[in-house]
């Protein structure tokens, strides 16, 4: 039986809590290399990711050494 596509809200939380999902839900994610702003650089990685991507989450993480 097919069931109804899900929001990727509905997937994720569906998949978390065990439930059965459309499909398994998708992320990936690159720790980029912060350059100058870390607002420009969260701006221009949802940009890539949602251009090219269609993730159920997305995590956005700069490369920063911890201190």
């Amino acid at each position: 039986m097919m069931m109804d596509e899900m929001t990727k809200t509905e997937r994720v939380m569906a998949a978390v809590m065990g439930e059965e999902v459309d499909r398994i839900p998708v992320c990936f994610w690159h720790h980029f290399k912060p350059g100058g702003s870390g607002r420009r650089m969260a701006e221009a990685t949802l940009e890539f990711f949602e251009a090219e991507f269609d993730l159920d989450i997305l995590k956005i993480m700069p490369d920063l050494p911890y201190p």
